[in-house]
């Protein structure tokens, strides 16, 4: 399922329930094995960190990594097809740096565990456009924003690390550094190459909100 890969970087602050929440970060970690799959051939994948209100004050980051695909049954089109443009789709060239920034509304429920259970980030939407998301939202931008690509050698500062879970920080630290790979054309106007080659472009600058909801851009 989509959520077997979704790690809570403070695994006791998000409890069941849906929240308003930022894109807020990118890793690219290049062709990686999927641990579930071992002779499956190594496909490229980047990590997505979403920062979320917590109840009592405050915010966590939920971080979830997803494999450079695009279609009905993959995890990055299930979870981000609404948090895009549909002028962005119809490109045919999804860059997954252009959602640094942008608002989505998270979904956790709790699922069953051989050690009891876990709460999972089971979606993800597009986040209803109200004047209290708004405020929420431009809280959480104002927080910062990161995108590295560790496949290049790249590393996230010291600040972004701390938010980072264990098995994530081993991942970055075993990347190997690669030379970018030459840019192709899309074949049948697919857009899994442009997330192929996402790490190539800079993060896009989220725009400022804006005091009317008319004009709120997500």
């Amino acid at each position: 399922m989509s959520y077997d890969y979704s790690i809570s970087t403070t695994k006791s602050s998000v409890s069941a329930g849906t929240y308003p929440a930022v894109v807020v970060g990118f890793i690219g970690l290049g062709k990686q094995t999927n641990p579930h799959y071992p002779t499956k051939p190594p496909s490229l994948k980047f990590v997505l960190q979403y920062r979320l209100p917590l109840s009592e004050g405050g915010s966590t980051t939920w971080t979830k990594t997803y494999s450079a695909t695009w279609g009905p049954k993959a995890a990055f089109f299930k979870d981000c097809v609404n948090l895009f443009t549909g002028d962005e789709i119809k490109s045919g060239m999804l860059n997954p740096t252009a959602l640094i920034g942008r608002p989505a509304q998270l979904v956790f429920n709790t699922v069953p565990q051989e050690d009891g259970e876990k709460t999972a980030l089971i979606a993800v939407m597009a986040l209803p456009k109200t004047l209290a998301n708004a405020e929420v939202v431009k809280a959480l931008r104002a927080e910062g924003t990161f995108s590295v690509d560790a496949a290049k050698g790249e590393r996230p500062v010291a600040d972004v690390l701390a938010t980072l879970p264990d098995w994530l920080k081993d991942m970055i630290a075993a990347c190997p550094a690669t030379a970018p790979a030459p840019v192709q054309p899309p074949p049948s106007n697919s857009p899994t190459l442009a997330m192929m080659q996402a790490a190539n472009r800079p993060a896009a600058a989220p725009e400022e909100l804006n005091d009317s909801l008319d004009d709120l851009n997500w």
